[in-house]
């Protein structure tokens, strides 16, 4: 094995990276889960590497340095014997790693290539029937998720288990076993974990849903952040409309409504997302962000920016909100898409590109003008949302936010947990390789603002008499492969 890789699964935590949650993150009612899914390690027990509760197996892990799961130079491999017998499923005679284990379940981050020259993107799941047979899966089939998305040095991983569907699989036990390993994409072993057995609960009747409804935002001001996929609310109208109406927002932040104009959108609002007042909308030469608000709506930065070393210019638009909390700085950013070293360059030299125009434009007269050029209070609240595709360093987020709160502190960064679980995605495409995950996320001032509250709005973490309350299809929030997350702030 190679000297000094340490699969550290049961290592102390107290170092671990995430980004952060702002001054005043409130403790999570984990509704009878045992592990909040959010990247951060917590709450987790210091002498647990896995655990389980009636809906999910959780597994910590690190492979010694940072790494993205899904884009790494090695497989880790998870090996899971669900039934915790050795003479079921798959065994490996002579494997020092998997010896005593019977592998009913493995997961495969960055899984090799065929011809084992390279690892490849996203994730792979096998399952073994009883005589060790291969039974080809998806992420989707076992409702895979770890976080964080971008690289880190620590993980938690979680999957249902909720798996007697899948035929070959064992049914429930009152214990499993399993192991970490690590390979290169040749297939040899580099590294593995010590071996962790779970003592398993009752499984819950049926898969993880939770009767939860959307909070009413009372007197706060309730934001959105959503990406539309291909600017969807054209040819499909309906689920969205449906969407928007009961999460009553007073500002959305848009990302890829994608060649929309102001009256387009102002439009699209009037006739499926009823309100007393005209809506008005802002778009800028950055392809497909927009911003549409229940109040008055005024420009806050140029109609265009460019990064250095880009071909168009960023995807972000910038307005000043006057609601009733007073002027709002708010911005819709979608950064560059996708993984590797020279699009996480481009994402940090966006994100530094729109920092430095909003730290120009917060001192600038233009942001305390009124339309009719009357100067009105300044903004005193920042919010920044939108689709942020951190799959590499988390630097771009962090970069963003720099010194744009009222006391030059770095903007606080919103835990919107999703609706009916304990876990916080934006993210999820049953059909592509790689898992759920996290790639939208909301900035806001918490030196000026509180967050009253916040989460993600996903309809198959719902039960159908939820939906139903809430006017919801089933198949509303799958429409787009993002999810829309919402922020409710108040003057702090």
């Amino acid at each position: 094995m190679r000297p000094g890789l340490v699969m550290a699964a049961l290592a102390a935590v107290a170092g671990c990276q995430s980004v952060g949650t702002g001054r005043h993150t409130p403790r999570v009612n984990l509704d009878g889960r045992s592990i909040l899914l959010d990247g951060r390690l917590d709450e987790w027990p210091a002498d647990a590497a896995a655990m389980a509760d009636p809906d999910f197996m959780y597994f910590r892990v690190s492979v010694g340095e940072p790494t993205n799961l899904q884009q790494s130079r090695e497989t880790l491999h998870l090996m899971v014997d669900l039934d915790d017998d050795p003479s079921t499923g798959r065994v490996d005679p002579g494997d020092e790693a998997t010896d005593g284990l019977g592998i009913d379940l493995e997961v495969q981050f960055s899984p090799a290539s065929a011809d084992g020259t390279r690892t490849e993107g996203g994730v792979r799941v096998f399952g073994y029937d009883a005589a060790g047979g291969s039974i080809p899966l998806s992420h989707a089939d076992i409702d895979l998720l770890f976080l964080p998305t971008y690289t880190s040095e620590w993980f938690e991983v979680r999957f249902s288990r909720h798996l007697t569907h899948l035929a070959g699989l064992p049914g429930p036990s009152t214990s499993a076993a399993g192991v970490f390993v690590l390979s290169s994409p040749d297939g040899e072993v580099v590294g593995s974990s010590d071996p962790f057995e779970v003592q398993m609960p009752r499984l819950a009747q049926g898969r993880a849903r939770r009767d939860a409804t959307i909070p009413d935002k009372g007197d706060a001001l309730r934001i959105v952040s959503f990406n539309v996929l291909k600017a969807s609310p054209r040819d499909d109208p309906e689920p969205f409309g449906r969407i928007l109406q009961v999460l009553d927002p007073d500002i959305v932040l848009f990302q890829e409504w994608d060649d929309a104009t102001a009256q387009e959108l102002a439009t699209w609002f009037t006739l499926h997302v009823w309100h007393e007042v005209p809506w008005q909308a802002m778009v800028s030469q950055g392809r497909g962000v927009a911003i549409v608000s229940r109040h008055s709506i005024r420009p806050l930065l140029p109609e265009s920016i460019s990064a250095p070393g880009g071909d168009w210019p960023v995807r972000e638009v910038g307005a000043v909100v006057d609601t009733p909390i007073g002027p709002v700085a708010a911005t819709s950013v979608h950064l560059k898409c996708c993984g590797g070293s020279e699009q996480d360059a481009r994402r940090l030299a966006e994100t530094t590109a729109v920092n430095d125009a909003l730290r120009s434009a917060m001192t600038f007269p233009s942001a305390s003008a009124g339309q009719d050029g009357a100067d009105v209070s300044p903004p005193s609240i920042v919010v920044i949302g939108g689709d942020m595709n951190l799959v590499g360093s988390p630097e771009p987020l962090a970069r963003l936010g720099h010194a744009l709160d009222l006391d030059a502190s770095d903007l606080g960064v919103a835990k919107p947990i999703v609706r009916g679980d304990s876990a916080v995605y934006s993210w999820r495409d049953p059909a592509s390789e790689f898992s759920i995950g996290r790639l939208d996320y909301l900035l806001y001032s918490d030196a000026s603002a509180r967050v009253v509250r916040s989460f993600v709005l996903d309809g198959s973490r719902l039960t159908d008499a939820a939906l139903a309350r809430l006017g919801l299809d089933r198949g509303d929030t799958a429409t787009s492969d993002h999810l829309p997350i919402v922020i409710d702030i108040a003057p702090r």
